[in-house]
């Protein structure tokens, strides 16, 4: 038995996800299928692995465009402070001139395909000016690019004794620069404002020895020992509220750990990926200088002489806003870059252009516009469901074709569907002695099965299985 043991580690040790990524994608190309069983319950784990394929593989870029001809300056017939705002969907809230739509990102949290007015999302606010009787120029401020964010997640209190502790709920992610990340909390820091953001995560879990959770390490024996990410250790008395706080860019002390035990369970909550963002100027995107900046307000487009709708809603919004802060240049067009975690610093960036703005005028000197084009290049992800395929689906040619990830167990599961195998193709291979790993006790793990291309991930039972499965995309 012991011998048994100590082959299945030293297998499972020679195949880790990162060094053996071309199982996975070859130059973005996806090489795999994620396989779960049809009447298992392990669907959510399989969905996880697949949603984390389709992240890796290579992504398409779409062209969008957007033409209006004979354009005639509507400032005043529109409203007063813009001429259009592109926004990701004009068939709900956001239905009037001057909103036009682009395939931008919004939060469709009540999935009615719409766009409503409580859902952040990306904008891009266009006005043109006149100077010196010359029409259109863009002039500080006539451009901007923005995330909208029409609710921040609120804060909880652990308490254990007279020690305390604030953690961030869980809370939907915003678009900026093509880039996804969670906005906590807005606030001022010597007078610049401050929008912090991270992936907060908490878990309950049964009372056990060692956990492992996001990276994070704990052992509960005479004294508590909590490992962080990078190894660094910290121990504490088991009485204590345990939690471990960082300074964030010099801004503010953010708990990243916390965890209590409490009618025999464990609370566990994580912060990851944490920064923040804060008004910045001096930004050069080719030739033009841009300035970040941080906001809270109502947003309101009304009109100047009541002709028109009122743009507004009531609602103070959070918005962070990449604006032009010099008159555009003639080549008029917005790139994606990455954004440092603790925000942009004065500097040149360049990146991918994702919009750009055209302008052909024949006369100048009218309000009179012959044609404004807009290109949107949006980044297309397959989705995750094209990487998934149940039990049932399995052929010899898909097997040819594809590296497969068998998600769950050879063992037994009741579900509404009756009690059924949990994978058909990971049975087969325990039954044809395949697999060395004892499925029935293990506590979540991965096994390569070399001559049948298959990654088997499992565990003794579902939560083992999604275990498996978190543990696998951390490896990725």
């Amino acid at each position: 038995m012991i011998a048994r043991i100590i082959l299945i580690i030293f297998i499972l040790s020679l195949w880790h996800p990162q060094e053996n990524r071309d199982f996975f994608v070859v130059d973005g190309e996806p090489q795999c299928l994620v396989l779960y069983g049809e009447n298992s319950a392990d669907f959510e784990s399989a969905k996880i692995i697949a949603e984390k394929i389709a992240e890796i593989s290579k992504k398409k870029e779409e062209i969008f465009p957007y033409l209006e001809e004979n354009y005639s300056d509507k400032n005043n017939l529109r409203t007063s402070h813009c001429d259009f705002i592109v926004v990701g969907n004009t068939s709900g809230y956001f239905n009037e001139k001057p909103y036009i739509s682009l395939p931008l990102w919004y939060d469709d949290k009540n999935l009615n395909g719409k766009l409503d007015k409580d859902e952040s999302r990306e904008e891009i606010f266009i006005n043109f000016s006149e100077e010196n009787n010359i029409f259109p120029v863009l002039n500080i401020g006539d451009l901007r690019y923005r995330a909208v964010i029409e609710e921040l997640p609120m804060k909880k209190l652990w308490k254990s004794g007279e020690k305390n502790v604030y953690i961030y709920e869980n809370a939907g992610k915003v678009r900026f620069l093509n880039q996804d990340f969670t906005p906590l909390e807005f606030f001022q820091s010597i007078g610049e404002n401050v929008v912090f953001f991270g992936d907060p995560y908490e878990k309950e879990l049964p009372i056990q020895k060692d956990i492992e959770f996001q990276g994070w390490k704990v052992h509960l024996g005479e004294e508590y020992t909590v490992i962080e990410p990078n190894g660094n250790t910290h121990s504490f008395d088991p009485d204590d509220l345990i939690y471990i706080q960082r300074n964030v860019c010099s801004l503010k002390e953010i708990t990243i750990f916390a965890m209590k035990i409490e009618d025999n369970k464990i609370d566990i909550y994580v912060l990851r990926n944490y920064g923040a963002l804060q008004d910045t100027t001096g930004i050069k995107i080719g030739n033009d200088e841009w300035s970040l900046n941080i906001r809270s307000l109502d947003i309101e487009y009304e009109d100047v002489n009541d002709m028109s709708p009122v743009f507004k809603d009531g609602d103070i919004e959070y918005i962070i806003e990449l604006r032009n802060y010099s008159p555009l240049s003639e080549n008029i067009y917005i790139t994606e870059f990455q954004i440092p975690p603790c925000g942009l610093s004065e500097g040149s960036y360049t990146g991918r252009i994702f919009f750009s703005l055209e302008i052909t005028d024949s006369d100048p000197h009218d309000k009179e516009i012959d044609s404004v084009k807009m290109i949107y290049k949006k980044v297309i992800q397959e989705s995750f469901l094209r990487f998934l395929i149940k039990d049932t689906e399995l052929t010899e040619e898909i097997r040819n074709s594809y590296n497969i990830i068998s998600v769950g167990g050879p063992g037994y599961t009741k579900t509404e569907k009756g009690t059924n195998i949990c994978n058909l193709w990971t049975k087969a291979l325990v039954d044809q002695e395949l697999s060395k790993v004892d499925w029935y006790i293990s506590e979540g793990e991965w096994e390569y099965i070399e001559d049948n291309k298959t990654l088997i991930v499992a565990g003794k039972d579902r939560e083992a299985t999604r275990r498996a499965a978190e543990e696998l995309i951390e490896s990725l």
